[in-house]
């Protein structure tokens, strides 16, 4: 934009504001609000810049193209708030903020590897521009009043700038090991100027919204949380470049009162009529299992023979080659929780009965923050150092380092990559003495609620009719509300810690009718005491599948080998395909079906007992690499015939 195109849009927005102010000085006279107000306000900047150039100015440069980048900032200043009617306000502020940002472009070229034999291999360049901006500016803009202390506004900055600095390097990033520019240094370009034939003056369109809060009962002290977007009108420089804002910050005012009307007595409501009819009643209510009347819940145990896999991993923070507390589990392993956080004490007791040689392979994720075969090397290390700490001898053990697992988690979507990086960040044991990292069998007593799923079926009697019907379970974060005919677990009276909270349903029935009136009532499903089984069951679990595969591969085959070999003609098998989390539901619902059916065939039962069930029912938080890979999971129950 031209020097005097900008002198035209200062003289505009100065005008706009003394017009607007002889304005609001006419119209306070004849409202009621003559309330001026006056204040501090500063926040956070987060500046998105938007370019396409490839050099400022005579500044050597090889870079393909500059096009975006961001930057964190602040702001500070003051305002003042003039009241045009009740709804509209014309508001002005004088304005301190920095717009940094920070443009990166990833260039892939091909280089000459002459260390061994002459070859071609790939190299990336990283061309970096650091921009320091600061400027002052003057804000006119007009306010609507929404609601109760809700302000809409729009208007305009004009903005003198008073810093415009810049730093630009171009790095030789990849790959890591290997070449140099002239000289024996990776950093060919660095630049530090002020920004060529920058503009001194900017101007941006403003939206912005903010929500007042009374600090004081009279309103004369308050503060505002605000957000405003400033969209460019002009250039950073002569070159395609300019900067979008995002502002969150709060302002705090003082309201400078003239006189205030004295507000018209209040009229009393006149008092509701009388109710016409009595108000609904619950009749009766009916707890229902299969369609089949109950009168009390039972808790039942089951002895469960469980073999659960041994994850031979051990995932790491990001940048960090310390082994996560989670890992240092030292009691008694009597759950498949206890199994997956003893996996290092379990591999060190089995090493010391075996000759096999255990290797460690370290991993990274690849990330800015995680990367190099360093780190990789660094968390095997710490991994052997551990084991041998526990008993194993040092030359059973072997260390490898790799950038990236040999099969790396991939992201389907941009929310699943940091998931993804989380996963591939870790050790990897591999043992040549399959014992090593065979399943681990555990024998545990399980209970649950017979029946599983109950419906309550209220009977209601309202002369005035009914609106709405709802039944309330639980209290706190527990509470839950259900309608008339819905399915209610009965799974979700189990405490934390696998023990009953209460000793039954606790229910309130709540009727609306239409004459706005409610009726609640409470009611009870007992609950009897536990019985145990005769007939233990045992359970199995098949890990892992490889991510967002349904593939047997020679793990799971020795598993379903042994486990053929054990079931009996009359036991009653079923089969369970689970997913994690990533992936859209119907993809992990197809994908856990396909598991269950792959192990359904290769045990030769009948695939009407195999089902999927995507990511439900987790053994661990989806939000735990481990807990992620435990559930890429098919699960055997065998329950044996009770005549026998």
């Amino acid at each position: 934009m031209t020097r005097s195109r900008m002198r035209f849009i200062s003289r505009v927005s100065v005008a706009v504001l003394v017009v607007a102010v002889g304005v609001a000085t006419g119209l306070r006279a004849q409202d009621s609000d003559t309330s001026v107000t006056v204040g501090l306000v500063g926040g956070g900047t987060m500046a998105l810049h938007q370019g396409s150039f490839t050099q400022l100015g005579s500044f050597a440069s090889c870079c393909p193209e500059f096009t975006s980048g961001t930057g964190v900032g602040g702001y500070i200043g003051g305002f003042a708030t003039l009241p045009l009617s009740n709804r509209w306000r014309l508001h002005a502020r004088l304005v301190y903020a920095g717009e940094p940002g920070t443009l990166v472009s990833i260039e892939n070229v091909a280089v000459a590897d002459l260390r061994d034999s002459a070859r071609v291999v790939q190299a990336e360049m990283t061309h970096e521009l650091q921009a320091s901006l600061t400027s002052v500016g003057i804000e006119p803009l007009l306010a609507l009043r929404l609601g109760k202390g809700l302000d809409l506004m729009a208007g305009a900055r004009v903005a003198t700038v008073l810093s415009r600095s810049f730093r630009q390097t171009e790095t030789l990033t990849k790959p890591e090991d290997y070449g140099t520019y002239l000289g024996g240094d990776r950093i060919w370009v660095n630049h530090q100027a002020d920004i060529p034939e920058a503009s001194s003056v900017r101007a941006t369109a403003v939206l912005g919204a903010r929500m007042m809060v009374p600090l004081r009962r009279d309103g004369s002290f308050f503060m505002a949380p605000e957000a405003f977007l400033h969209v460019p009108l002009t250039d950073v420089a002569t070159v395609p470049w300019s900067i979008t804002e995002l502002r969150l910050g709060v302002s705090v005012g003082w309201a400078l009162r003239g006189s205030t009307p004295e507000p018209p007595p209040a009229v009393p409501a006149p008092p509701p009529p009388p109710p016409a009819e009595p108000p609904a009643t619950l009749a009766g209510l009916t707890f229902l299992a299969n369609n089949q009347p109950i009168e009390a819940m039972t808790i039942e145990r089951t002895e469960v023979t469980e073999l659960v896999p041994v994850l031979g991993h051990v995932y790491f923070d990001e940048g960090s080659s310390d082994i996560p507390d989670r890992y240092r589990y030292r009691g008694p392993i009597t759950t498949p929780v206890n199994v997956v956080y003893s996996v290092l004490p379990i591999v060190a007791e089995r090493m010391q009965q075996s000759r096999g040689v255990l290797t460690i392979t370290g991993t990274t994720s690849g990330t800015a923050a995680d990367q190099g075969l360093p780190l990789a090397r660094q968390r095997a290390e710490r991994i052997r150092q551990e084991l041998i700490n526990m008993g194993v001898p040092a030359h059973q053990l072997r260390v490898e380092a790799r950038r990236l697992p040999r099969q790396p988690t991939a992201a389907s979507s941009e929310d699943e990559v940091v998931l993804a990086e989380q996963e591939n960040r870790r050790a990897e044991l591999r043992c040549s003495d399959p014992a090593v990292l065979a399943p681990y069998m555990i024998r545990m007593v399980e209970q649950r609620v017979v029946p599983e799923e109950i419906q309550l079926r209220p009977s209601v009697i309202s002369y005035a009719g009914v609106v709405s019907t709802s039944i309330t379970i639980g209290e706190g974060n527990a509470r839950r509300i259900y309608r008339p005919g819905d399915v209610i677990r009965t799974a979700d009276l189990l405490g934390p810690d696998g023990s009953f909270r209460t000793s039954g349903l606790a229910a309130t029935i709540t009727v609306l009718d239409s004459a706005g009136r409610t009726t609640t009532e409470s009611v009870r499903l007992p609950l009897r005491p536990a019985q145990m089984r005769v007939a233990p069951s045992e359970r199995y679990r098949l890990i892992l599948f490889p991510f967002n595969s349904a593939d047997i591969n020679a793990d799971h085959r020795a598993t379903l080998t042994m486990i053929s070999a054990s079931l009996q003609p009359s036991a009653t098998v079923r089969i369970i395909g689970l997913t994690d989390t990533m992936g859209s539901s119907e993809h992990n619902l197809e994908l856990s079906a396909r598991r269950a059916e792959a192990v359904a065939r290769a045990l030769d039962v009948p695939l009407s007992n195999a089902r999927g069930l995507g990511s439900q029912q987790p053994l661990l938080s989806n939000g735990l690499p481990e807990g992620r890979a435990y559930h890429r999971t098919v699960v055997i129950e065998v329950q044996p015939s009770t005549s026998e």
